[in-house]
């Protein structure tokens, strides 16, 4: 076949290879904006780490991290994770994760064919869907509770909204 450049498949070491410094570097992230929580909130008693993930604009297969320390707990959103840090324990509580709309909407509509390791996905996403990630996130800022999330579809029939 002209043209066509043989690719070599991806093998699990190669995936190890590369999974293990990216999760290196998320983690050396994460404690470094812990420790910049501390600094920037004393006073406090704990703080949030929001993350946001998103695929790279030019390195496909790759995922960009943001993360932020801030004193509330942010509104849920599409890509993000959110930790809580308790001070007097020196405790990293893991809240919740979001995936991208499009893999909720699957999700939704899949349940069944998630892995092991996205199952608990599943369950944020039911949970972004009702309103209870916005209920925990109010509750946590000593809030009033409103309305959830929506997740919008568009399917050439229109848009549809789940939610």
């Amino acid at each position: 076949m002209e043209g066509q450049k043989a690719e070599r498949p991806e093998t699990d070491q190669d995936l190890l290879d590369t999974q293990k410094p990216a999760e290196r570097t998320y983690l050396d992230e994460l404690y470094s904006n812990i420790e910049k929580g501390k600094e920037l909130y004393p006073q406090e008693p704990y703080f949030f780490i929001e993350v946001f993930t998103r695929q790279d604009k030019i390195m496909l297969r790759t995922l960009v991290s943001t993360f932020v320390a801030r004193i509330t707990c942010p509104t849920p959103a599409f890509n993000q994770t959110v930790y809580r840090y308790i001070k007097s324990e020196d405790v990293l509580e893991y809240v919740w994760t979001v995936p991208s709309n499009e893999r909720c909407l699957y999700y939704l509509k899949n349940p069944i064919s998630a892995n092991e390791g996205e199952r608990a996905l599943i369950g944020f996403v039911h949970d972004l869907k009702d309103g209870t990630l916005e209920k925990i996130a109010r509750e946590l800022n000593h809030e009033e509770y409103q309305a959830g999330l929506a997740f919008v579809q568009d399917n050439n029939e229109g848009d549809i909204y789940v939610g």
